[in-house]
């Protein structure tokens, strides 16, 4: 498994276990926090003649992510980790800024 669909399925568990979470705790005080934007990148590799264009829609070439991430940085966005994520959202813990 690659560390890009690790990352998506840590992802997609760390936010069933945050509703989970919310179903025991307050709904309303995590729906209540600033919203965290949550990219989802499906393949990060350059195109191949062999894909489809169907295929093409789930694919970024490496050079086109790069991009946005730069851009996404030089718009002062930055990463924050699932367990600070998780901590935001079930407890009020500050994000880094």
């Amino acid at each position: 498994m690659s560390k890009i669909t690790s990352s998506i399925l840590g992802l997609g568990l760390l936010l069933t276990s945050v509703f989970t979470a919310s179903a025991q705790g307050d709904k309303a005080a995590i729906m209540a926090r600033k919203q965290v934007p949550i990219l989802c990148y499906h393949q990060i590799r350059d195109w191949r003649p062999k894909d489809s264009k169907v295929a093409k829609d789930y694919i970024i070439p490496v050079a086109a992510f790069k991009a946005h991430i730069k851009m996404l940085a030089d718009s002062g966005y930055h990463t924050v980790l699932p367990d600070q994520l998780y901590d935001y959202l079930t407890k009020g813990t500050p994000l880094p800024s």
